[in-house]
């Protein structure tokens, strides 16, 4: 029992980061750690030019000071000619070793990072253009070697640090009733866009700038701001409410309770700190059983700080439903919770998955999971059928698959294509989706934009899929492409 409550804590609480491990520059800022890439060679090496080039390329990043501007430009003459040589051949992202055999290439994009990241910082985003073009267009799989000894890929941070400055100004300047994120340029987008927020309100909160969270806070809630994947800026600001995960020192804890303490003290009558504590609660309570240790205390004060707060932001539902799970309540006290809540935010997914994964462990699980998804799938929301599906563990779905109707599927999947047209992931989540439940022509029309953008990570184990997918093709509507030695049925679950 112990295990399956820290699969469902972990479950919901991944909702809220969106599965982000935070690391440790400038606070809460992500080490971003590209895939595939070993250093392993790098740190070996004697100390040489390149490996001068990527120290030197990381200390101007870390001063981000406008006065190593002319130096950066002094080095960037003289190696982006052979650079951009170079870029014929870096195709896709490549390990360590492969980076060393163009090392022009990502010592330049290295250093275009930190320039970029200079400006920015230096509120001067525009003259950062012409680098970011150049970036996006020569050397988008660059890399670069942190002063912590991890890789990052160039374009996925410099993503980071454009929302990062858009959604700071917009704090500063108090604009957040007018703005929002726009749609998604490139793969990076939907990742540094829950990012940005998350570690901006961390970093108020440990800064002690509560008039600041405070706003950011409330605006996010009142309007349900979500970015274009539909994701809630509310779940990114209340993620940050605990500790990044390298921070293991239980004087961490200490310091963030306080902190929101702090912010409680000088906000009376703040909703936002009151859920932030709840969350940082249900986050002790995790970190508490996967230690083994006693959560009576702690679920019993997360249950009473619940219980003064009311359903005013779809999280508390979805913490009450685990601690509804915790107590081992009735399914009838769950199905309220669940019911109140889709009521009052009906577009608010996480509170649909983790009652389904609530409703697996009844005797009948099966069939009550195809009777909510079929009453979702006829409702005004039908794409929060597709939301869910998408969220759920994939061997989740053959068994699910018995019993859904494909006419509820094929609709939820069209309506969340064109609700999240601008964004990106959600085309890539949709589609890798769409292939999994035999819809070929939507997880086609999924991907008709991707290109070669499609996301490694998605369709990991389906790569001859999204290869094939992004070609040149042709489906009827409904046509459904499956192995000849297997059944439509043995497909279809598939």
């Amino acid at each position: 029992m112990q295990a399956s409550l820290c699969l469902f804590l972990a479950v919901s609480l991944s909702f809220l980061s969106g599965g982000i491990v935070r690391g440790q520059q400038a606070g809460r800022k992500s080490s971003v750690q590209a895939a595939t890439v070993s250093t392993a060679s790098f740190l070996k090496e004697e100390k040489s030019e390149a490996t001068d080039l990527q120290a030197l390329a990381y200390a101007w990043y870390q001063r981000h000071d406008p006065a190593d501007i002319p130096a950066m430009d002094a080095a960037l003459s003289q190696l982006l000619p052979t650079a951009i040589r170079q870029s014929v051949w870096v195709t896709k992202l490549p390990s360590w070793d492969e980076a060393r055999q163009s090392q022009s290439y990502h010592n330049a994009g290295a250093i275009l990072l930190a320039k970029c990241y200079t400006l920015i910082q230096a509120d001067r985003a525009e003259e950062a253009a012409e680098s970011i073009r150049l970036l996006n267009e020569k050397l988008p799989h660059a890399l670069m070697v942190s002063g912590q000894k991890v890789v990052w890929q160039v374009r996925k941070m410099v993503r980071y640090h454009e929302h990062e400055s858009a959604i700071r100004v917009a704090v500063k300047d108090r604009k957040m009733e007018t703005f929002t994120f726009q749609p998604e340029r490139d793969e990076f987008d939907a990742w540094a866009q829950k990012q940005t927020v998350e570690d901006l309100a961390m970093l108020q909160l440990r800064a002690g700038d509560f008039d600041s969270l405070e706003y950011l806070s409330e605006q996010a809630r009142v309007r349900e701001l979500k970015t274009p994947a539909g994701h809630w800026i509310s779940d990114s600001i209340y993620a940050g409410m605990h500790p990044a995960a390298e921070e293991t020192k239980p004087e961490t804890w200490t310091e963030i309770t306080e902190r929101i303490q702090a912010w409680k003290t000088k906000k009376p009558g703040s909703i936002n700190a009151k859920i932030g504590e709840a969350l940082l609660t249900l986050y002790q309570l995790k970190a508490l059983m996967e230690s083994g240790k006693d959560v009576i205390a702690a679920r019993v004060k997360a249950v009473s700080e619940l219980e003064t707060i009311g359903t005013l932001a779809p999280q508390i539902p979805l913490v009450r439903l685990v601690f509804s799970l915790l107590q081992q309540e009735s399914l009838e006290s769950t199905a309220a919770i669940f019911k109140e809540a889709h009521d009052k935010f009906p577009t608010y997914t996480p509170i649909l998955v983790i009652t389904l994964l609530r409703l697996t462990s009844e005797p009948n699980g099966h069939d009550l999971c195809i009777g909510v998804l079929n009453v979702i799938g006829e409702s005004a929301q039908p794409e929060q059928l597709a939301l869910a599906l998408a969220a759920l563990p994939p061997s989740a779905l053959p068994p699910l698959s018995r019993g859904l109707k494909m006419s509820h599927v094929r609709r939820s999947l069209r309506t969340a294509l064109q609700e999240f047209s601008g964004s990106e992931e959600m085309r890539n989540s949709l589609a890798v989706l769409a292939t999994r439940m035999s819809q070929q022509d939507l997880a086609q029309e999924a991907m008709s934009t991707i290109g070669q953008r499609w996301d490694r990570l998605k369709w990991k184990g389906l790569e001859d899929q999204a290869v094939r997918l992004t070609e040149p093709r042709n489906l009827r509507p409904g046509q459904v492409t499956r192995p000849a030695s297997r059944s439509l049925k043995t497909a279809r679950a598939e």
